[in-house]
């Protein structure tokens, strides 16, 4: 965690005796198995405590000033959704609700926020059911509750966000480190359990490695650019030109002496003067 594309391209070619990948071939590969592993995370609702917080702070990603907007269910540590956006208003609120509501079993009991009015609206449209505490949110769960390597990595996170481009870039590493933050990692606050566990959550892969090579009990599949082949253009062969002789001028003799042209094919081969044809026919 936390290497730039540089020093993973560096790492690689240390390890493997190869020559050292581009840093756009990194970031390509970066970007396919993370959209690979979230788009199957898609088919693996988690099973959640029922009590759920929410908040959202400011974060810089590649010099632009984004809200990071964070939903996870209490009892399991499960993150459901990490959401960035260029506004903090009801409409990001209702965004965000809606991813963490499509990676759980069910809406939450209870919903605990800071006392932001933007989620007023799309909590009291989406959860209906759900009671609405408005406290202090994700900051005072992790200050007061979460362990001390939640807020490091947590920390982590922000950090790494400073040297993105822009927010689809940013986006995209939010989703790789939350599958990272329930899938791979214990935790001392579950027993070293991961959140995965705890939610029930079992998707195809362990690790990042079993992304990359596809699970063996369910592949995954990974879609790989065929490379284009140049095509080799042979140049065409024109049978040689012979010049016609002039009107009431005497006929020349063929210009390539028939032992040349015996292995031509036929319909390449120059025609022999007329008069030479009119003797052979005699």
């Amino acid at each position: 965690m936390g290497m730039s594309y540089k020093q993973i391209a560096e790492a690689m070619a240390d390890r493997h005796d190869i020559p050292e990948p581009s840093k756009a071939t990194i970031y390509e590969w970066v970007r396919d198995f993370t959209d690979a592993a979230a788009k199957e995370m898609e088919n693996h609702k988690a099973e959640t405590s029922g009590h759920w917080v929410a908040d959202e702070m400011y974060v810089d990603v590649g010099g632009e000033k984004v809200y990071h907007w964070n939903v996870f269910d209490r009892g399991t540590r499960y993150i459901l959704a990490s959401y960035l956006s260029k506004t903090r208003d009801g409409r990001a609120a209702r965004a965000v609700m809606r991813r963490a509501l499509a990676a759980a079993d069910r809406p939450p009991e209870t919903i605990t926020t800071d006392k932001w009015r933007a989620y007023l609206k799309p909590i009291r449209e989406l959860m209906p059911e759900a009671e609405h505490i408005q406290s202090e949110g994700l900051t005072a769960e992790i200050n007061n509750n979460m362990s001390e390597r939640l807020q490091g990595t947590y920390r982590d996170r922000i950090k790494t966000l400073r040297g993105l481009d822009n927010i689809e870039s940013g986006q995209r590493y939010l989703d790789g480190w939350t599958i990272t933050y329930n899938l791979f990692r214990g935790h001392h606050s579950l027993g070293n359990d991961r959140p995965a566990q705890r939610a029930k959550v079992n998707p195809p892969f362990k690790e990042w490695a079993d992304v990359v090579k596809g699970d063996a009990a369910s592949p995954m599949p990974v879609k790989v650019e065929a490379r284009r082949t140049s095509k080799v253009r042979m140049p065409k062969i024109q049978p040689p030109k012979i010049a016609a002789p002039k009107p009431g001028g005497k006929a020349t003799a063929c210009p390539i002496p028939p032992e040349a042209s015996a292995g031509m094919p036929k319909a390449m081969r120059p025609k022999p003067p007329k008069a030479q044809r009119l003797s052979r026919a005699a």
